[in-house]
């Protein structure tokens, strides 16, 4: 592949067929040299996006720290940006109970293990 550039050149008297070769290896170097060209500029392109970062990485790469402003406090049931937050509102109602049916009682065979019949009232005829 050496010289492939160069212009290299079968001579007359060694008639060896290479000019072919010699078209495929240029055209193979002129494909490299483009996509080489082309991530050149995707290179550059990289660089400028990570410039803009750039307040936030170091030359290694390596993340600094970023300061951000403290978050304001916001209270739902104030409805203002004030002193504190809805879970530490001084004027958050009391929650309500909630209201629930009582359980039913519902009888169960530990003889057949199922639900409809208490274990006293099982037919002891039928063995599982």
């Amino acid at each position: 592949v050496a010289g492939a550039g160069a212009g290299v050149q079968c001579s007359k008297e060694t008639p060896c067929g290479c000019r072919g070769e010699v078209a495929s290896l240029q055209q193979t170097l002129q494909i490299a040299r483009t996509e080489a060209s082309r991530l050149e500029l995707e290179n550059t392109s990289l660089k400028e996006r990570l410039g803009k970062l750039g307040a936030h990485f170091r030359e290694d790469g390596k993340a600094t720290a970023v300061v951000t402003a403290p978050a304001r406090l916001y209270c739902d049931y104030c409805e203002s940006f004030s002193d504190h937050d809805t879970l530490e509102c001084p004027h958050k109602p009391a929650p309500r109970p909630v209201a629930r049916a009582a359980p039913v009682d519902r009888p169960y065979c530990t003889t057949c293990e199922v639900f409809g019949h208490r274990t006293e009232d099982c037919d002891d005829s039928l063995t599982f």
